[in-house]
C-alpha cells in the first residue's frame, strides 16, 4: 500500500523499530513481545521523562523528535537543522529499492541506521499478488 501511494506522487517515510526498551512503554499495558507495538515510539517522539530512562532511550529519543519536528513543519523530515547538529542520516524516502531508517532502542550503536531493502523479499510476493 506505501508503494502504491509512492506512484501517487506523494512522499512516504518508512522506518523501523528494533529494541527492548521499546515493546513495552507506561502509556500501555504491559505487553511482552519480541517486537515494538504499534504507538511504541509516541513516548521517544515527544522525549517523555518517565519513559525515556537511559541514554540510549535519550539518543532515539532526540533522534525520533528532530525527524518528527521536520516533518510536521516542513514536510520533510532531513529538512531540520538538527538532522545535522544530531548528525542523523538522511531518512529516505520510499521508493522500490525499500531502504528504510531504523530506529534502534539499545545501548549498542547509534540510535538511528538506514537499513537497505528492508522486507524487499516479502514485499515483492505480497506485491504480485496485491497488484492483480
Amino acid at each position: 500500500m506505501a508503494l502504491s501511494m509512492v506512484k501517487s506522487d506523494l512522499c512516504v517515510f518508512l522506518f523501523g523499530l528494533v529494541g527492548d526498551s521499546l515493546d513495552t512503554t507506561l502509556t500501555f499495558p504491559p505487553v511482552f513481545l519480541s517486537f515494538p507495538t504499534t504507538g511504541a515510539e509516541v513516548p521517544f517522539v515527544f522525549g517523555l521523562p518517565a519513559e525515556v530512562t537511559t541514554n540510549a532511550e535519550r539518543s532515539l529519543s532526540a533522534a525520533m523528535g528532530c525527524y518528527w519536528t521536520s516533518f510536521a513543519t516542513t514536510g520533510s523530515p532531513n529538512s531540520g537543522d538538527c538532522v545535522s547538529q544530531l548528525h542523523l542520516p538522511q531518512w529516505p524516502m520510499l521508493d522500490d529499492s525499500g531502504d528504510v531508517l531504523q530506529f534502534q532502542g539499545t545501548d549498542v550503536g547509534a540510535p538511528v541506521k538506514i537499513v537497505k531493502g528492508l522486507k524487499n523479499k516479502a514485499c515483492s510476493t505480497f506485491a504480485k499478488h496485491y497488484n492483480k
